[in-house]
């Protein structure tokens, strides 16, 4: 045990370092987190799930092929891998918010959280949501509008029909019973 008092100090240093080094390598190994769950073959959210962990993968040859061929018309596949590569880097975290379809068309929302910083005092986070649109083609599901950072392309969004107004029924003072 040191006898001076600067000797203590750097004992004390040591011993802090040596309890971020610590406090890091937790952190790291709990917060890798686990493989994704699988959702339903075939369903609107797996096509979503399995586009994002091609990204993520480096896999961008075959998310270029979950893409609608006619949202993505004027981009090729050499400029989506230029644009999607930077989903590979991008340290996110994808949860699955919501499923709405639509006879042939689906909107898939997710709830995205990225990471930039070294933890453990270096750290930030931001949350938002993101809307995926997809068609049904030939009985699979295809990409029609997917956002940053996992767009690569620049998609032509094509409208919905709209819903056809129901017109409302007023009641006059002679309908009311009055």
């Amino acid at each position: 045990m040191p006898t001076t008092s600067s000797g203590r100090w750097l004992v004390g240093i040591a011993v802090g370092v040596g309890a971020l080094v610590i406090l890091s390598l937790t952190v790291t190994l709990f917060s890798s987190g686990t493989p994704p769950r699988p959702l339903p073959v075939g369903s609107p959210e797996a096509r979503v799930q399995d586009f994002i962990l091609a990204i993520d993968d480096g896999e961008l040859d075959a998310a270029y092929d979950m893409l609608d061929p006619d949202a993505v018309a004027d981009c090729s596949r050499a400029d989506f891998r230029q644009r999607a590569s930077y989903g590979e880097r991008a340290g996110l975290r994808v949860a699955l918010h919501s499923v709405d379809i639509y006879d042939d068309q689906a909107d898939v929302s997710v709830s995205v959280s990225s990471f930039s910083g070294s933890p453990p005092f270096d750290f930030s986070e931001s949350n938002y949501d993101v809307r995926f649109a997809l068609a049904k083609h030939d009985q699979t599901w295809a990409i029609t509008l997917a956002p940053w950072p996992f767009s690569g392309c620049p998609f032509t969004v094509k409208s919905r029909p709209a819903a056809t107004p129901v017109p409302l029924t007023t009641l006059t003072p002679k309908d009311s019973g009055s």
